[in-house]
């Protein structure tokens, strides 16, 4: 697949280049160079132009990109972002599961979003502070623009408490995944997420 969208590019490049050539051969206003010439001599001009701009649009768009990854993992246990962690309630119908948040690149960007871990109707969602909290609607969301003070690599650390609303053994297990919520599809274009997801046995 890599390599065909490379031939497609490059065929695209070539089109553009014999378009503007055609159109606009700065190079045949010269005497002294021969028609065959100059348009040999504007094509491969034009093309390294049109290298140079699209390497200069890559760059930009690299520059705005970031990298975000959300683990959930079990206490005492190494986490990793291929596992599905599977977590109980104990008698009082209390659980709980850990998050690391890892982060770098372009901040100005990740500021624009939070992370939310969706309301359940099984189970209330607890938190106390204010880089992570329980909105209005029983979600946990971690406000990436408080989290996000400074540059450079960011790690932390969250303990997400769940509270069983109901007593009976419903039985079964609820997958729960994180949400990335941005100000626009602009935005989210730019985060590149890596996450696992867990499970919460019923």
């Amino acid at each position: 697949m890599k390599f065909f969208l490379k031939g497609v590019k490059e065929f695209i490049k070539v089109i553009i280049s014999i378009y503007l050539t055609n159109s606009f051969n700065l190079i045949s206003k010269i005497p002294f160079i021969s028609p065959g010439d100059a348009f040999a001599t504007c094509l491969a001009l034009y093309m390294i132009f049109i290298d140079l701009l699209l390497e200069y649009i890559s760059e930009k768009i690299t520059s705005y990109k970031c990298n975000l990854e959300i683990v959930f993992y079990q206490k005492y246990t190494v986490p990793e972002i291929t596992s599905i962690p599977k977590i109980s309630v104990n008698k009082l119908g209390l659980s709980e599961i850990n998050m690391i948040v890892s982060f770098n690149g372009n901040t100005k960007i990740i500021k624009k979003a939070k992370i939310k871990i969706p309301q359940n109707s099984f189970f209330t969602i607890q938190s106390n502070g204010e880089i992570a909290y329980v909105d209005d609607e029983g979600s946990y969301v971690i406000d990436m623009s408080k989290l996000v003070q400074g540059s450079g690599n960011i790690e932390k650390e969250f303990l997400i408490s769940f509270t069983k609303d109901t007593y009976e053994n419903l039985g079964g297990n609820i997958e729960i995944k994180p949400e990335l919520v941005c100000g626009n599809k602009l935005n989210r274009f730019f985060i590149n997420l890596r996450n696992n997801k867990f499970k919460i046995t019923l």
